[in-house]
């Protein structure tokens, strides 16, 4: 059984503030085209240096990576409605 509090992390780096809003409507929508029955919590900020692509970050707990084959398809899914950002995903350690 799965801990209640298990949720996706998604951290997204962009310069522009509204770029960050739509790119995090775009993660949720994603996750809800799956199915995903997890909470993806977000979190925004601006990049370091000025210039960047956009960024999106995925962390996922070990847990819900193995019993979940529809979290793997998460990153594609944004991935496609996001071609200029660079996606990545992380599985945590429990």
């Amino acid at each position: 059984m799965f801990e209640s509090n298990l949720s996706i992390q998604c951290e997204i780096t962009a310069a522009d503030q509204s770029l960050r809003k739509e790119l995090k409507q775009i993660a949720r929508t994603c996750a809800i085209d799956l199915k995903l029955a997890y909470p993806i919590e977000t979190l925004e900020r601006s990049p370091i240096a000025a210039g960047n692509a956009p960024e999106i970050s995925f962390s996922i707990p070990a847990q819900l990576a193995l019993a979940c084959d529809a979290i793997w398809d998460l990153a594609c899914r944004v991935a496609l409605f996001c071609p200029n950002a660079r996606i990545t995903t992380q599985i945590e350690s429990d």
